[in-house]
């Protein structure tokens, strides 16, 4: 899991490093300013930012709110990069405007362990189980199904009537309709012969 510190205070980035290197499997990198934050969501495949509101001496700048933005925007629907704030700031509307971007905010004042790893912890199996699901259709874009599940009076019929077609012919077998529409196949027990609502081509 690759993630980033953003914060013009050097003093604030290591404490949050010193933090993060205790969790397993974790790669950090640095950002001081909102250009080096861009330049090093640009380089990696950054999987969660860690930020503070303010990155400039100015009372005013919230380059932190800005870069929150950014990311939301680079949001795919195989891929969202994480966001946690770390700020100084307490007041109601300045937390409301991070939160429509962020995923978590903890206060400066209050920075520590127990607050912040079981957030990462979380964000960081949240992580795991994407890559994972991103894995598994991956797989399942590229492999043919070799194993019918169910274990219905239909798909009983199912697996007879391809056992049937098999005995015959070695060539590849199709059946088709929508998915999860019922058959009408019954079960190998059943004397008549099934009811065939799809095809199964030979």
């Amino acid at each position: 899991m690759k993630i980033l510190i953003v914060d013009d205070e050097r003093s604030a980035r290591l404490i949050l490093g010193s933090m993060l290197r205790t969790v397993p499997d974790v790669e950090l990198v640095e950002a001081s300013t909102l250009e080096e934050a861009r330049r090093a969501l640009a380089a990696d495949p950054i999987d969660l930012v860690l930020v503070d509101l303010r990155l400039g001496p100015g009372a005013a700048n919230r380059d932190g709110l800005t870069l929150l933005q950014e990311i939301r925007a680079l949001d795919t629907g195989e891929r969202r990069i994480a966001a946690l704030v770390v700020s100084a700031f307490t007041e109601g509307e300045e937390i409301v405007q991070a939160m429509r971007y962020a995923d978590d905010y903890i206060f400066k004042h209050k920075l520590c362990e127990e607050m912040v790893l079981p957030i990462v912890e979380r964000m960081r199996e949240h992580h795991r189980l994407e890559r994972e699901v991103r894995s598994l259709r991956a797989r399942m874009a590229t492999e043919a199904p070799t194993v019918l599940v169910g274990s219905s009076a239909a798909m009983e019929g199912l697996r007879y009537v391809i056992g049937r077609a098999a005995l015959h012919s070695e060539r590849p077998g199709l059946g088709t309709g929508p998915a999860g529409a019922r058959r009408g196949w019954g079960p190998p027990s059943n004397s008549r012969a099934p009811t065939r609502t799809s095809r199964c081509s030979t």
